[in-house]
């Protein structure tokens, strides 16, 4: 296993900067997903990790040891590559076995190293068939086996599972987690794919234009996005996001925007607060059909999306969606729904960062929403 560390990572590419002051600790054993759009920098920030791309600046730590000049060989970490990078003219047991082969272990150990990475991937019966003969899921694992073989401290994975269909990646990605499971090992891991994140990772590193919008674990990206990027790129449906304002209103706070008028969970400050513009959010998923809820809306469409179905909404101005159970409504239905007041999210409308309460701790009485992260 391996701790990597990163400091002030940053990686230029004339006067584009795809990566900006990166930090971040990956303790042994865990599993790291680098997620986000195309672009964001999450390929190059593997590679430079990997030893196949110079940073720019900043310094990249593996146990403590600074190899940020170091060549890839020496970093004791695997690459599995999307492409898989099979020699196409090699067995299955000379692809596997290649990288001892280039340090010139011995045979009796290569042998014998690929024969038990081989049996833990269910390859043996495939070790004399040449790439062509394998199917996608097959080749991919023979690309593990390559990595596996090395017996590095962390596997550096890029988009391994882009190659294959739906079924077969749902079948690896847990193949992957129970590999994970068993070695131990650190696995840093590359995908735009939400899915794949949420269902592997110990952390998700979220990237959006070269920077770090939130790291955590799944569930706290989901549950608590530090800013309407975080929230509107995880979920299926993404979150729902509109303009709002935030004010006391009879003893309570309440968010209000064109048709939504709902209590939030927030105490209610002594001496009132002054109305605050925000950005709000909720989850289409949080949002329940109730003949007596506080949204009204029309049912603009109705998507089929298997057990469930999503609704796209207007209430008065405000585009809402809600996923549900179907069948539920069709297009031109007129409904209402309730959301509960901890599942509506505050954001700064400005800066998109997540806001969160600061109470009065002084004779001034101005409690206000401060941005996540701000000094209290």
């Amino acid at each position: 296993m391996s701790r990597i560390e990163l400091s002030g990572l940053t990686k230029d590419y004339g006067s584009t900067r795809a990566l900006n002051s990166i930090d971040l600790d990956v303790a042994d054993g865990e599993f790291i997903v680098f997620l986000g759009p195309s672009g964001c920098g999450k390929s190059t920030l593997l590679r430079m990790i990997a030893g196949l791309a110079e940073p720019t600046a900043g310094e990249i730590r593996i146990d403590g040891h600074d190899v940020t000049d170091l060549p890839p060989r020496d970093r004791r970490l695997a690459m599995v590559f999307q492409s898989y990078a099979l020699y196409p003219h090699l067995t299955v047991a000379k692809n596997v076995a290649f990288p001892l082969r280039a340090r010139s272990v011995r045979r009796a150990e290569i042998t014998g190293r690929v024969e038990r990475v081989a049996s833990s991937l269910a390859l043996t019966e495939l070790l004399a068939r040449r790439p062509a003969a394998l199917s996608g899921g097959q080749r991919q694992r023979v690309a593990l086996a390559r990595a596996m073989v090395q017996e590095p401290g962390a596997y550096l994975m890029d988009e391994p599972l882009s190659n294959l269909d739906a079924r077969l990646r749902s079948a690896t990605r847990t193949e992957l987690v129970d590999l994970h499971d068993r070695i131990g090992a650190t696995f840093l891991y590359v995908t735009h794919d939400q899915i794949e994140a949420m269902s592997m990772a110990t952390r998700i590193v979220l990237l959006d234009s070269g920077h770090v919008e939130q790291v955590g674990a799944p569930d706290e990206l989901y549950d608590q996005p530090a800013s309407t990027f975080v929230a509107a790129f995880l979920g299926a449906p993404p979150m729902c996001l509109f303009d709002a304002v935030v004010a006391s209103e009879n003893d309570r706070m309440v968010v209000r925007a064109p048709g939504i008028h709902l209590p939030i969970d927030l105490p209610t400050p002594a001496g009132g607060y002054a109305p605050h513009e925000v950005t709000a959010g909720i989850r289409p998923e949080r949002m329940v059909l109730d003949p007596r809820g506080q949204i009204a809306a029309e049912v603009l469409t109705v998507e089929n999306v298997g057990s469930d179905e999503v609704l796209h909404l207007r209430a008065h101005t405000t585009t809402l969606q809600a996923r549900v159970r179907r069948p539920t409504a069709r297009a031109g239905d007129h409904i209402r729904l309730s959301v509960a007041a901890g599942d509506i999210h505050l954001f700064d409308r400005s800066s998109g960062r997540r806001l969160q309460w600061k109470p009065d701790t002084s004779t001034t009485r101005e409690n206000t929403l401060i941005r996540q992260g701000a000094a209290s």
